[in-house]
């Protein structure tokens, strides 16, 4: 079952005895804030590499997990290396996607880590989310009634439920390293 506004409103309301109908800008707020958080939401975009050598970055990119082009990963560059020239890569800024000319009409991919569309309508963020955009919302609505005492225990739970989360995906991206330097 997908998280959805009503269900968060439903249960802020509860939290807060309030009568709340419409908490869109503290949702949107929540969101783009737990999405700023963790490597949460994953998403790849790809397209065709404009004869000027460049590309947009999609509206919802927040940080490159990798460029590639035709199957080949490229380096990341800064942008003044970029401009010289020298060296084969890729470079972001302005959110723009800069390639050597010699990518041109070339296909390329981007996987990123994203920031949760400006959109309420749709909760992007799966079920273990619950929690902490529940918590993050009745604290802010709290907040918004100047009740600081009961706002300062729920942003406490949600910087809780968000770092479980956090700690959660790091161990997920652990890579175990096996030692084959021992003697048997």
């Amino acid at each position: 079952m997908s998280i959805t506004k009503a269900e968060i409103l439903t249960r802020v309301n509860a939290n807060t005895q309030r009568g709340e109908s419409d908490i869109d800008a503290i949702l949107l707020w929540v969101l783009l804030d737990l999405s700023k958080k963790g490597c949460f939401l994953k998403a790849t975009a790809s397209g065709t590499v404009s004869t000027s050598g460049t590309a947009t970055l999609p509206s919802t990119f927040h940080v490159e997990e990798y460029v590639s082009s035709d199957s080949t990963r490229l380096s990341k560059l800064t942008y003044s290396e970029h401009q010289h020239g020298r060296i084969q890569g890729y470079a972001i800024r302005d959110n723009t996607l800069y390639f050597p000319t010699s990518y041109a009409d070339k296909s390329y991919e981007i996987a990123y880590l994203a920031k949760h569309a400006e959109d309420v309508g749709t909760i992007e963020f799966d079920e273990d989310f619950r929690e902490a955009l529940v918590a993050a919302c009745t604290a802010k609505v709290f907040k918004k009634y100047q009740q600081y005492a009961d706002h300062n225990q729920w942003i406490a739970d949600y910087e809780y439920e968000a770092q479980k989360l956090a700690d959660a995906e790091s161990d997920e991206m652990a890579v175990v390293q096996v030692r084959t330097d021992y003697r048997e």
